[in-house]
């Protein structure tokens, strides 16, 4: 991890590491001056004390509580540093539990600084709540990034309309979630149109993750059959050099997924599907239906028992 450190930031960590050896030297020579002192005291103390019972069965509670709050506290660091070294391993360098304002802002600022300028590679479901809402987590990264490929749902596929069907009110649902893949579509569609590398393909199951990579950092959360994805915990892992993390494994997730050659591809300018056989020779186009939605900033990102 300390090959991914940015310089200024290698710097302050060597000049925290070393006062905090200055500091254990002093308080070191600081006990050693001392000990004489302590032991004077101490036997002071004990002379006036060692015929009070009480007082010795109080001092001996005491140390006895102390030593057990001692050892409680050593064995949990021994495992919250064996547990620390197991993430480490995978690569897993934050996890944020994302329902406080503060924690989504943070999310936000952390997201634009390790996408800007970057690729960015989405998977999500209508895309709504992930980029193209205004107030999303990767609004401002998608329209600064170096590059973007997005996998999301396709609402006209059947498993996603039998997940659907099980809602109260079907009809309703299947509009929004139409809609909302709509409103991805068109900010894409203006980013193409301004210029930037845009890819869209649309999935036909059900999705597993909602995943974002954005340089070396992988964003993820897992999809749940009874919460909602924002509510989950969204789990971020770092690139490691020595490729034994999970972010190759995430990448070679979303790779594989991108490169089936099942997924069909949009084509912005006709708004169709584009089938193509081994991801090279088109065989087959199938328009898609656009209609005449809502823009972005009249959507709400969608109820939650659908992104479940």
């Amino acid at each position: 991890m300390k090959d991914h450190i940015p310089e200024g930031d290698a710097l302050l960590h060597n000049l925290v590491s070393m006062g905090s050896h200055l500091v254990i030297i002093v308080v070191s020579a600081g006990i050693a001056f001392s000990l004489p002192w302590v032991a004077q005291h101490f036997l002071t103390f004990w002379s006036r004390v060692e015929h009070e019972k009480v007082l010795l069965m109080s001092v001996e509670l005491a140390v006895a509580t102390l030593l057990i709050l001692f050892v409680n506290f050593l064995r949990r660091s021994i495992r919250d540093r064996r547990v620390a070294k197991i993430a480490a391993d995978a690569g897993l360098v934050s996890c944020f539990h994302t329902q406080g304002k503060r924690v989504r802002h943070q999310i936000a600022n952390n997201k634009t600084q390790q996408g800007l300028g970057r690729p960015l590679r989405v998977i999500g479901f209508t895309g709504f709540s992930t980029f193209a809402d205004p107030k999303s987590d990767l609004h401002t990264v998608i329209q600064n990034c170096l590059e973007a490929k997005i996998l999301l749902a396709n609402p006209f596929s059947s498993a996603v309309r039998r997940r659907i069907e099980q809602q109260p009110d079907p009809e309703t649902a299947w509009k929004r979630v139409h809609n909302e893949v709509v409103a991805s579509i068109r900010l894409l569609k203006s980013l193409k149109i301004a210029g930037k590398p845009v890819k869209l393909k649309l999935y036909s199951d059900l999705p597993l993750v909602r995943l974002a990579i954005l340089g070396e950092h992988v964003w993820l959360q897992c999809y749940h059959t009874d919460l909602e994805v924002g509510m989950r915990p969204e789990f971020v892992f770092q690139h490691d050099r020595q490729e034994h993390g999970l972010y190759a494994l995430w990448y070679q997730y979303f790779l594989k997924r991108w490169t089936s050659p099942t997924l069909p591809e949009y084509d912005f300018d006709r708004d169709e599907l584009v089938y193509r056989e081994d991801g090279e020779v088109e065989f087959r186009r199938e328009a898609f239906e656009t209609g005449t939605g809502p823009t972005v900033p009249q959507l709400e990102p969608f109820a939650a028992s659908l992104r479940s």
